[in-house]
């Protein structure tokens, strides 16, 4: 797992919430700066296999995409792939159930309940046998990357890597 910074850092967190509820799209200049200084000091990602590498976003069930008119772990998931030149898909993993948001939720079995089956690998081929980098913006329990996990080594991956921008929360 690869934790840029801590949710607790306001100022994070403050960019985070512009991003993700403000729809103010320019703060992914600054937050991906953020994740490509944190990858380029990490040797571990410096050592993936780019032919075997494929970023993913968490990706947003098409309603709530609807009504924020963007994803914001996909900006954030295309802009790795280029900076490191790894393969990038957005259709790999959907999200068929639209569930309450996560963030509403506090008490961790809440959250794996209700995250529960959201989420189906609909191209198997995009993942088989494929080192995974999987981002989203905050991992707080871990339920929604745990669930994605699960669902991308059953269908075939043979690792995943998740990536965010803070923890906490």
């Amino acid at each position: 797992m690869g934790v840029v910074s801590s949710y607790e850092n306001q100022i994070i967190k403050k960019l985070i919430f512009a991003f993700k509820y403000q729809s103010i799209i320019s703060v992914q200049t600054p937050l991906s700066f953020l994740i490509k200084k944190f990858l380029d000091s990490s040797c571990f990602f410096k050592d993936l296999d780019k032919e075997k590498t494929v970023v993913i976003p968490v990706p947003l069930h098409k309603i709530k995409r609807r009504q924020r008119r963007f994803n914001q772990a996909e900006l954030l998931a295309k802009k790795v792939a280029i900076d490191f030149s790894f393969s990038y898909s957005e259709k790999a993993v959907i999200k068929i159930k639209n569930n309450p948001p996560q963030a509403k939720i506090k008490h961790p079995e809440a959250r794996k309940e209700n995250i529960k089956n959201t989420f189906k690998v609909i191209r198997k081929e995009e993942i088989k046998n494929k080192i995974v980098i999987l981002v989203d913006d905050v991992y707080t329990t871990g339920a929604t990357m745990e669930e994605i996990a699960n669902i991308l080594k059953d269908a075939g991956a043979k690792k995943i890597i998740g990536l965010v921008l803070a923890s906490g929360g």
